[in-house]
């Protein structure tokens, strides 16, 4: 089974591997724009770009759970090997959430921004972490670099610093 979310129409589509066929379209109440399932494929994670908000859709009975509250124009989503926490980029914002997946509760706000308080403009939009998951990696598409937080003790991050890219950089 392969999860699908689309921008264009507000859905998310179920699609059989086998069959290459949708097998059902799913309404959203926002424009998606990714999704990510997790480790025990109870759970599909979906930024919902138009709403400021991560869906929490429960495979098993089809349905989205709960709404999480986040900051603007979220895309990127990255979620631990152990599913218990959840970062999501945001493209009109400076920041990174991170959402406790137990609690489905925003627990901390990374801002990703050259400088504190800076004006909107960075544009996190893609999200990696080192092999040990002790840092985090976060494309910043406008200004040109990554940033680099030690997320070691979550809910606690602390910016490490910038690393220079080329133009625009969207994924890491």
């Amino acid at each position: 089974l392969m999860y699908v979310v689309s921008k264009e129409n507000n859905k998310l589509y179920l699609i059989s591997t086998k069959s290459n066929t949708v097998l059902k379209e799913i309404p959203l109440p926002n424009e998606a724009y990714t999704c990510v399932l997790s480790p025990n494929k109870k759970t599909l994670f979906i930024s919902l770009w138009g709403g400021a908000k991560v869906a929490v859709f429960n495979t098993i009975s089809q349905r989205i759970i709960v709404e999480i509250a986040v900051d603007q124009n979220p895309n990127d989503l990255l979620l631990t090997k152990d599913g218990k926490y959840l970062f999501v980029a945001h493209g009109n914002d400076n920041t990174v959430s991170l959402i406790n997946t137990t609690t489905y509760k925003k627990i901390e706000s990374l801002v990703a921004s050259l400088f504190p308080n800076a004006p909107l403009g960075t544009t996190p939009n893609g999200l990696a972490f080192d092999e040990k998951e002790q840092k985090l990696f976060i494309a910043n598409a406008d200004n040109n670099c990554l940033a680099v937080f030690d997320i070691s003790t979550k809910g606690k991050s602390k910016p490490l610093g910038f690393i220079p890219t080329g133009w625009y950089p969207t994924a890491v």
